[in-house]
């Protein structure tokens, strides 16, 4: 028997609140009021929801507004607005913002429990849909294919089939640029909680506090400018999977907080005092050897137990040469997919010549030349010139780099590390954007632009 919404009713007017009280507690829905949007964010806060009915017109937070800080903080909860008929465009509005359907005043009980089953309806088929994508995903190899034969990334593949139908945490350990990410999420999808949510959340790059707050949230008034409480990323990824990118820049207060999260199953959001119950499973990478950074004092050697139950290293690409063409070839066909550009292949001497470079940024430097070569490229082959390496002939014809050449390639790697994102490359570089704009024109570079 599939269980019955649970519906938070929002209106200022006591006889409204009373009387949709009075027709769905007679069937037995689990249903709860609220005399204002402020009370209703409490109450959503407190606890999860199906079904949001509120009134268009209330004092103070009106409903539209109400529907858009739920959108942000339970984008899950299905919204129906209540509206007299001279409101009506307000409830159009609030539709195209996402609301599922509106009713208007006076409220017919029948019309309105037809409404709530067909939104419960909805939501099953999208949660069905879902899981049947992802189901589909899972056996033809995840999200996206791993692609390669060579003995190194069959033995990842083997680990994945290993590790995937269990619970323990899992450590993937791989230069940057090796696919940890598709890694985790072929985990994910491979595994028993492969209908739920895959969460990614990183590590590092922010202060402190400010990675604290993304995993494990914050109550109202933590801090100025916290006017709601908010989940972090281990609470939204209730029943699935969060994916920790290096796991080994976090800081020590937010170390100790994960292992009793992996522990005893409880977070405290910011500001909070009250336990909260998460369910999830770790994944996470790391560029650090943790059982160094334990050695160091910079790491709990409790969280590095925990984390490392389970492990998976990535070889780099130059490990794995023999699946260079192969992954050249996918890249190259993807890229006509998505664009709807001509077919291509690659000559014999641009194989050659991918096959030879060292890929410092590895499979994610690949899959930017081949794009990048295959946008860029109006022929029917991919040439040894269309590929800006550095180790090609023309550049290097003494094996010795010029000055140009170190820069250039340098600003490659960092372009290749951050996936072209210019503001982190910029960071990385220690230099400004209209710096890097400069050089990358210098050079004859491109990096996507925001």
């Amino acid at each position: 028997m599939v269980a019955k919404p649970r519906i938070l009713v929002v209106d200022d007017e006591p006889v409204v609140r009373e009387s949709i009280h009075d027709w769905f507690s007679h069937d037995d829905y689990p249903i709860e009021m609220a005399a204002s949007g402020a009370e209703a964010m409490q109450k959503i806060q407190e606890s999860s929801w199906d079904i949001l009915l509120t009134d268009v017109k209330m004092p103070g937070m009106d409903g539209l507004e109400l529907q858009q800080k739920v959108n942000k903080i339970a984008p899950d909860v299905t919204v129906i607005i209540m509206t007299a008929y001279a409101s009506v465009d307000s409830a159009m509005q609030a539709i195209k913002e996402g609301a599922y359907d509106y009713v208007t005043k006076p409220l017919d009980p029948e019309d309105l429990e037809q409404i709530i089953k067909r939104a419960c309806e909805h939501r099953q088929l999208v949660r069905e849909n879902l899981n049947l994508k992802q189901r589909i995903e899972a056996v033809s190899g995840a999200p996206e294919e791993i692609i390669g034969d060579s003995p190194e990334i069959r033995k990842v593949r083997e680990r994945i089939a290993t590790v995937a139908p269990g619970d323990a945490p899992v450590l993937i350990v791989g230069e940057v640029g090796t696919g940890r990410q598709l890694v985790a999420r072929s985990i994910h999808h491979a595994g028993p909680r492969q209908g739920m949510p895959f969460v990614t959340a990183r590590c590092g790059g922010a202060s402190a506090e400010s990675i604290r707050r993304d995993l494990f949230g914050y109550e109202k008034g933590a801090f100025p400018g916290a006017d709601y409480p908010k989940k972090g990323k281990l609470e939204l990824a209730a029943g699935g999977t969060v994916f920790l990118e290096e796991i080994g820049e976090l800081g020590a207060e937010a170390q100790n907080a994960l292992e009793r999260a992996l522990g005893d199953k409880t977070i405290f959001r910011e500001a909070g005092s009250d336990p909260i119950r998460v369910d999830f499973r770790c994944i996470a990478t790391s560029q650090c050897d943790l059982a160094e950074a334990v050695a160091r004092g910079e790491f709990s050697a409790q969280l590095q137990a925990q984390l490392c139950a389970e492990s998976i290293a990535l070889p780099p690409l130059r490990e794995r040469g023999a699946d260079i063409e192969q992954l050249a070839r996918h890249f190259l066909a993807r890229s006509a997919q998505e664009t709807g550009a001509r077919a291509r292949r690659i000559s014999v001497e641009a194989t050659q010549l991918l096959t030879s470079y060292a890929w410092p940024g590895n499979v994610r430097e690949l899959r930017n030349i081949i794009e990048r070569a295959a946008v860029l490229q109006s022929g029917d082959e991919i040439l040894p010139r269309d590929l800006p390496l550095a180790t090609a002939p023309e550049t290097a014809p003494t094996g010795v780099l010029s000055l140009a050449e170190a820069e250039k390639r340098h600003i490659q790697k960092v372009l290749a590390e951050v996936s072209g994102d210019r503001s982190r490359a910029a960071k990385a570089l220690q230099i400004d954007e209209a710096s890097l704009d400069a050089m990358l024109q210098k050079h004859g570079l491109e990096a996507p632009r925001p």
